[in-house]
C-alpha cells in the first residue's frame, strides 16, 4: 500500500518538485521503480483504505507535543534537513533514518519496551488480556495513541520516563552513531548495495556471530537484539556468539541492567555507551588491574562523558555523575586488607604519575591485627613534572593538530568513477550495485571484484587494493589525497580479466 501510494505520488504533476526524493525512498525502502500507470491488479479496496487510516507508533508519537520527550523519539533528518546545506545527501539520511527506525522496531519486539507495548495492547482492550474470539481483537491505530499516550502521561517526570521504554528509544536516536560504530558496524557495509535493510550481506562480509550467512540488516537487527534479560552473565567457557550477544545488549540503553563478569571482561572490551559503574568483588592486586577494569566505562565519548558535556559548570559534576569504581567488603575480613591495599597502591600509582623523585614501593606483606583504616581517593591538584603553564594547547595558541589528513574524499570518488566508466564501456557483463562508500564492490559475469583502500604504514598515501573472487591480486599506490590511480587500477584489472 505505502508503494502504491508513493508510486502514485510520483507520477503527479503537482509533486514534480519531489520527484528524485520519490524514487530515491522507492529504491531504498522497497528496492523497486515507480510502478507504471497502466499496471492493472486486483485490489482489495476496502483493506487498502483501511491500511491508509492506520495510524502506527512513530505516527502516533509524532503527533505529541513537538519539542516533547516523546517527540523526539521519531528519528527525523531525511526530509527535514533538505536543502539546509550544500552537502547534504537526501539519500544518506534516509537510509540513516530507517536504520534509526528499525532498530527500535527490534527493541519494541525484544526488549524492555515490549513491556510497555503489551501494556498498551490491554488499555486498548479494556484492560482484558484476552478476548473469546479468533482474532485477537487489537487495533493497530489505538494501541499506538495508548502507547505515545502512556509515555507523554510519564514524560511530565524525568524519573518516570527513566524507567520507560520510550527512554530507550530516545536514547537510540539521540546516540546512534555510537551504538551503531560498537554494536552494528556491518550496516555500513551495505552501502555497496541497493535496498540497505532487506539486502543479503555481501559476501566474505557478514557479522561474526552469523551461521548462515544469508542475513539481511533487518534480519540481522532482530536477532542481535532478541534474548535480553534484566542480568547477564559473562565467563569463560561462553561460545564467542553468546559473549557477543551479551556485550551487544550491554551497550544498548536498555536490558541487561547488569553484567555480572570474571576476568574475560578485564580488557580489550568497550562496556562505556550506558554504564558508569564498575563494582570489584573480586579484589585485584595491582593498580594496573583495576586501572584496566575501570577503564572498561572510562572512555571517550562514554555515558559520563556525554552526560558531562551539558553540565553548566564545575559545580554540576557532583560525585553521581562521575565514573563509580565501587569495592565492597565486610569489615574485620581479610576483604578489607585487600581493599586498603589495593587502594593505596593506586594512590601511589597516580602519584607515580606526576612526581618523579621518589621510588614507589608496594606493600607485599600485612599483618591481620592491623587496624589502619582504608585510604581516601585523592582529590587535591596534583602537580606534573612537565611543563604545562606555558603549554601552547593550553594558552589557546594551539586549537587543532598541526597537521590535517590530505586525504580528499571527492578526488577519490572521482577515481573510482573513472574506473567504473571503463569497466561498464569495455566489458558486458559489468554490473555495479550502485554504492557510495570508499569500499567499492562489482562483478563482471561470475567475477568478483573489489577496490579497497588502505593507508600505508611507512608512508604519507594510499594503497588502493584489488580483490578478485575474494583474493588480492595487486596493490596500486596513490597520491595522499586519493588522486592518480584510477587509470593503473582499470589497466591492471583488463588485463588480468
Amino acid at each position: 500500500v505505502q508503494y502504491g501510494a508513493l508510486s502514485w505520488m510520483a507520477g503527479q504533476s503537482a509533486y514534480a518538485y519531489l520527484q528524485d526524493k520519490l524514487n530515491i525512498l522507492l529504491d531504498e525502502v522497497f528496492g523497486l521503480a515507480v510502478a507504471k500507470a497502466d499496471d492493472k491488479q486486483n485490489y482489495d479496496e476496502v483493506l487498502i483504505n483501511e491500511m491508509l487510516c492506520t495510524q502506527g507508533v512513530n505516527s502516533a508519537m509524532a503527533r505529541t507535543p513537538v519539542g516533547g520527550p516523546v517527540w523526539c523519539i521519531v528519528p527525523r533528518g531525511a526530509f527535514e534537513l533538505t536543502n539546509q546545506n550544500a552537502d547534504f545527501d537526501f539519500r544518506t539520511a534516509l537510509r540513516r533514518r530507517e536504520q534509526i527506525r528499525h532498530v527500535q522496531a527490534a527493541l519494541l519486539r525484544n526488549g524492555a519496551p515490549s513491556v510497555d507495548l503489551y501494556l498498551a495492547c490491554l488499555a486498548a482492550r479494556g484492560g482484558a488480556p484476552h478476548v473469546p474470539s479468533a482474532s485477537f481483537g487489537l487495533n493497530a491505530t489505538e494501541v499506538a495513541q495508548q502507547l505515545a499516550a502512556r509515555w507523554q502521561q510519564q514524560a511530565n517526570s524525568a524519573a518516570d520516563f527513566r524507567a520507560t521504554g520510550g527512554w530507550e528509544l530516545l536514547e537510540v536516536n539521540e546516540n546512534f552513531d555510537l551504538i551503531k560504530k560498537l554494536n552494528f558496524p556491518a550496516l555500513d557495509v551495505l552501502r555497496q548495495v541497493r535496498r540497505p535493510l532487506d539486502a543479503v550481506f555481501i559476501s566474505g562480509q557478514e557479522p561474526r556471530s552469523d551461521n548462515d550467512g544469508i542475513r539481511s540488516a533487518r534480519r540481522m537487527l532482530n536477532q542481535e537484539l532478541a534474548g535480553q534479560a534484566p542480568t547477564a552473565a559473562a565467563k569463560g567457557g561462553q561460545t564467542d556468539e553468546r559473549r557477543h550477544r551479551i556485550t551487544t545488549h550491554f551497550r544498548m540503553p536498555g536490558m541487561p541492567w547488569v553484567v555480572v563478569a570474571t576476568t574475560v571482561y578485564e580488557e580489550g572490551v568497550d562496556l562505556h555507551t550506558f554504564c558508569r559503574t564498575v563494582v570489584h568483588h573480586g579484589i585485584s592486586h595491582t593498580a594496573s588491574s583495576v586501572e584496566q577494569r575501570t577503564g572498561r566505562v572510562d572512555r571517550i565519548g562514554g555515558l559520563v562523558q556525554r552526560e558531562s558535556g551539558n553540565l553548566q559548570g564545575k559545580a554540576d559534576f557532583s560525585d553521581d555523575k562521575k565514573i563509580q569504581s565501587l569495592f565492597p567488603y565486610q569489615n574485620d575480613t581479610f576483604e578489607k586488607f585487600q581493599v586498603r591495599r589495593v587502594l593505596a597502591n593506586c594512590n601511589r600509582f597516580l602519584e607515580a604519575l606526576h612526581e618523579t623523585d621518589g621510588v614507589i614501593v608496594e606493600e607485599k606483606e600485612m599483618n591481620i591485627s592491623d587496624k589502619q583504616q582504608i585510604p581516601l581517593q585523592i582529590t587535591s591538584h596534583l602537580t606534573s613534572p612537565f611543563d604545562v603553564q606555558n603549554s601552547r594547547w593550553l594558552c589557546g595558541v594551539l586549537t587543532e593538530p598541526d597537521r590535517k589528513s590530505d586525504f580528499v574524499t571527492a578526488d577519490y570518488l572521482r577515481e573510482v568513477e573513472k574506473v567504473e566508466n571503463r569497466l561498464s564501456s569495455n566489458f558486458s557483463a559489468f554490473s555495479d550495485p550502485g554504492g557510495q562508500g570508499l569500499d567499492r564492490h562489482y562483478r563482471i559475469g561470475e567475477t568478483e571484484l573489489k577496490i579497497l583502500p588502505k593507508s600505508h604504514r611507512k608512508g604519507d598515501h594510499l594503497l588502493i587494493e584489488i580483490h578478485i573472487n575474494g583474493k588480492i591480486v595487486e596493490t596500486v599506490g596513490s597520491e595522499a589525497s586519493g588522486r592518480g590511480w584510477g587509470e593503473q587500477v582499470y589497466g591492471f584489472i583488463h588485463a588480468a580479466l
